[in-house]
């Protein structure tokens, strides 16, 4: 792919930053990536390349700011949490434009980022009916896929698909404190909150008395997290047996709030979470995702073409260190 530069995109940020979680040069591949889906007639530096709808390039550039923040900082060496999310946001992106492009599925399209959207939460009486308990709750959408939804711009459809990406570093304490279970009586936050109320989002509620307030506002969701590991042990993602767990957290109903935390999700008594959203339901929509690999082992043609052989080999498939 021919190379495009990006003036957001510091030298020093790749030269100096110390804890990326993915290598330069990948980040590097994934800009240029992303900056030739800017242009219209994109088609010509490959075939089957398709330009971002108006409201992605739009945010492209807020994300750049987030991703490359620390660059405009001559005394820092380290990237923070907003940086690394902010790099694999813009990973994460261009792996579901590149998929919607080789697939050709509209369902697949990436047509917003960045999108807030509020959920109203359910409650029900002593006689079973349920109703809008006031309480709401603002949740910013990462990427919107178009789903079924009829055109580009309409990325505030209930048929859309919304993607969570994360990039969290393993700590010895996860379970109890990033992935901590959410009371809602408290002001306790974690992920938990967010996937909780990701799950309400895509709720057809029909529980009577609200079969009517169009609750649901996406089709699905989908989370992903970065999968990643540097040299030192101490810097990397979940293993396989970690996310099994956190998937088994993520599947309880948050504490508190008595009948709010199951009626916002279409069911009629706390039981009906395990018999209805079984294990796999959270592990197909939690998964995780290797930059590294996918690079090189399913997009090389495309993000990597006219860089030799060797440099790839020495600053991503044989680097320690990503």
């Amino acid at each position: 792919m021919a190379t495009h530069s990006n003036s957001g995109v510091s030298r020093k940020f790749f030269q100096t930053t110390k804890n990326l979680r993915m290598s330069p040069l990948s980040l590097m591949a994934i800009v240029t990536f992303l900056e030739v889906h800017k242009q219209q007639t994109c088609n010509t530096v490959y075939a089957q390349c398709k330009p971002f709808p108006q409201q992605v390039t739009d945010e492209l550039n807020k994300l750049y700011a987030t991703a490359f923040a620390s660059s405009l900082n001559d005394n820092v060496n380290w990237v923070g949490g907003r940086e690394i999310g902010g790099a694999f946001h813009l990973a994460m992106l261009a792996v579901k434009q590149l998929s919607y492009e080789l697939s050709g599925l509209e369902t697949q399209k990436p047509i917003a980022m960045e999108v807030s959207r509020e959920i109203n939460l359910v409650e029900l009486d002593k006689r079973g009916n349920a109703s809008e308990n006031g309480a709401s709750y603002k949740r910013r959408v990462d990427i919107i896929l178009k789903g079924e939804a009829a055109n580009d711009t309409d990325y505030r459809s209930d048929l859309n698909i919304w993607v969570e990406v994360k990039s969290v570093k393993y700590q010895a304490n996860y379970l109890k404190k990033t992935w901590k279970e959410w009371n809602m009586k408290g002001a306790t936050y974690s992920y938990h909150r967010q996937f909780y109320l990701d799950r309400v989002g895509a709720t057809d509620n029909q529980l009577k008395g609200v079969e009517n307030a169009q609750l649901r506002l996406a089709k699905d969701f989908e989370w992903w997290m970065q999968d990643f590991k540097r040299k030192s042990k101490s810097r990397r993602g979940y293993k396989d047996a970690e996310m099994a767990k956190i998937a088994t957290q993520l599947r309880h109903l948050p504490t508190g709030k008595s009948s709010t935390v199951y009626a916002s999700l279409g069911y009629d008594s706390a039981a009906d979470n395990n018999a209805k959203f079984p294990k796999n339901n959270v592990t197909s929509r939690f998964r995780q995702h290797n930059i590294k690999n996918w690079l090189i082992n399913d997009t090389k043609a495309y993000l990597l073409d006219g860089i030799d052989d060797e440099t790839i080999n020495e600053l991503i498939t044989a680097s320690e260190d990503f």
